[in-house]
């Protein structure tokens, strides 16, 4: 599951197209204090950020990607990703086009439940309003 949590963390951070400096030093935080992450090394996250950065670039789709990420993971781990996503996405205050694309994309393609969707947008609603 760590691996597949891990890629759903980085195409958040790289949907908007760049890495905001809010958006870094959350998953640093997720990587320093969850122990889902205790597991992930930086060059393993640093491997897994080429990886993926890679095949943006060679033409494969946030669609895709999302599709292929949420079939290795079960629908608690896809709640978890979708949940450390919208956080990610949200934390400089704002939602941009591409990551609210992101996000549909990930309640589309993982059929989360609206009860899910419900409470993850506005725990980060409640904590990222400008």
């Amino acid at each position: 599951m760590t691996s597949n949590l891990v890629d759903a963390l980085i195409l958040a951070v790289f949907a908007d197209g760049k890495i905001d400096t809010e958006e870094a030093v959350l998953l640093q935080v997720f990587f320093s204090n969850y122990p889902e992450f205790s597991d992930v090394s930086r060059d393993s996250f640093e491997a897994a950020q080429i990886k993926l950065r890679n095949r943006l670039q060679s033409g494969k789709s946030v669609s895709d990607l999302v599709e292929e990420i949420g079939k290795n993971l079960d629908e608690s781990d896809r709640n978890t990703a979708f949940a450390f996503a919208y956080e990610i996405c949200a934390s400089n205050f704002t939602l941009d086009e591409q990551e609210v694309d992101l996000l549909k994309n990930m309640q589309t393609h993982w059929k989360l439940k609206p009860s899910v969707v419900k409470a993850v947008k506005l725990s980060a609603e409640l904590r990222y309003r400008n």
